[in-house]
């Protein structure tokens, strides 16, 4: 397993084990801790933060995956190297390329790991810095996930339904379970 996560965002340790748990049980899938999905929109492809109806892209700010998909993001596959280039030349979004490379090839959504985490926002005096603060950052990541569709010649983005709960966390007769059991729950 990878553990990617970005610099400026925070797990707690028992959700990255849970977490890194989840991923041992089924490694074709991504698990992550922020979940978003693809929408069709006017005949369009667009990424949105609505995800009622399931989710199907596991954001790059902390994620699971395994390793021999950085290996075929690295390989010489026609398709991969469209969309490595196109990852280095729009800098950004390619947390949406992995989704949409794994969903692929697996033809399996993410995993949701639904834990408490938090984001470091750096102030400045003109506002927030980070990419997701920059102008029009939403339509970037909407183009992305229309150009992965583009470049596969099909959705590549398998919707997902599955949650994962921390629930000692959420059930108070959780401390029935043996220690060895609720390490990981």
């Amino acid at each position: 397993a990878v553990f990617q996560v970005d610099d400026d965002f925070i797990v707690k340790r028992d959700a990255v084990r849970l977490g890194f748990h989840i991923w041992k049980g089924d490694p074709d899938r991504i698990v992550g801790y922020v979940v978003r999905n693809h929408l069709e929109r006017n005949g369009k492809w667009t990424y949105d933060f609505f995800i009622g109806d399931g989710f199907s892209i596991v954001i790059g700010a902390s994620m699971f995956i395994d390793k021999r998909f950085y290996e075929l993001y690295t390989s010489d596959h026609p398709i991969i190297n469209k969309i490595r280039e196109y990852v280095r030349e729009k800098s950004c979004c390619d947390d949406i390329a992995m989704n949409s490379i794994v969903s692929h090839k697996t033809h399996k959504g993410p995993i949701y790991i639904e834990s408490k985490h938090q984001t470091i926002h750096t102030k400045l005096p003109d506002g927030f810095m980070g990419k997701s603060h920059q102008p029009n950052w939403g339509d970037k990541r909407s183009d992305a996930v229309q150009d992965m569709v583009d470049f596969w010649g099909e959705v590549p983005f398998v919707t997902s339904h599955t949650l994962v709960v921390n629930a000692s966390k959420h059930f108070s007769w959780s401390y029935r379970f043996k220690p060895s059991v609720r390490e990981f729950f």
